[in-house]
């Protein structure tokens, strides 16, 4: 967490890109800039401050609703038995590794796409869905001990067994559909 509103900074660089593109705040820049051009600086710089309170005050009620999940979570999971503790973490790392793996597929898809002057780009609405969706996961469980770097130890892993599986499940598709067209 490297900023004041304790938001990871991949997250917040997100949030940021869907702020300036929010009509108020592009609205609020054109105001801005036009003070600019007519030389009322002075009008100029009480719209910056207004803009730069507009965003430190987005991003205030962005973080505060981010934790109202967090602690919660957090103290409902120290309530929990050992057991289901356990089990609910499992489920929360397995989330962590299906958005990678659903990452990988979508960007993979539109590579193999790209000679071909083709993408589809439902695809990358799915991956900035699922990047967006790690990105709160890992402010989730960043109370509890979540390690970008032991995750990705195990990630490239995940990703060749799940690869490996959609290998045969297609193979075996494969095999099945040419023996009825046999």
């Amino acid at each position: 967490m490297e900023n004041k509103y304790g938001i990871p900074s991949d997250l917040l660089r997100d949030i940021m890109k869907e702020l300036h593109s929010h009509p108020r705040y592009i609205e609020l820049n054109k105001k801005y800039a036009n003070y600019q051009k007519q030389g009322k600086f002075i009008q100029a710089i009480e719209m910056k401050k207004y803009i730069d309170k507009f965003t430190d005050e987005t991003l205030h009620r962005i973080a505060n609703r981010m934790e109202k999940v967090r602690v919660p979570m957090v103290e409902i999971l120290d309530m929990m038995s050992e057991e289901k503790r356990d089990e609910t973490y499992s489920k929360l790392y397995a989330v962590m590794f299906l958005l990678d793996m659903l990452e990988d597929a979508c960007m993979t898809i539109n590579e193999n796409m790209k000679p071909f002057d083709a993408k589809i780009g439902t695809l990358n609405e799915i991956r900035e869905f699922g990047k967006a969706t790690g990105n709160i996961m890992r402010f989730i469980l960043s109370d509890n001990d979540y390690e970008a770097t032991t995750f990705a130890d195990f990630a490239d892993e995940v990703l060749d067994f799940f690869n490996d599986k959609s290998m045969k499940i297609y193979k075996i598709m494969q095999e099945r559909k040419n023996s009825i067209h046999t």
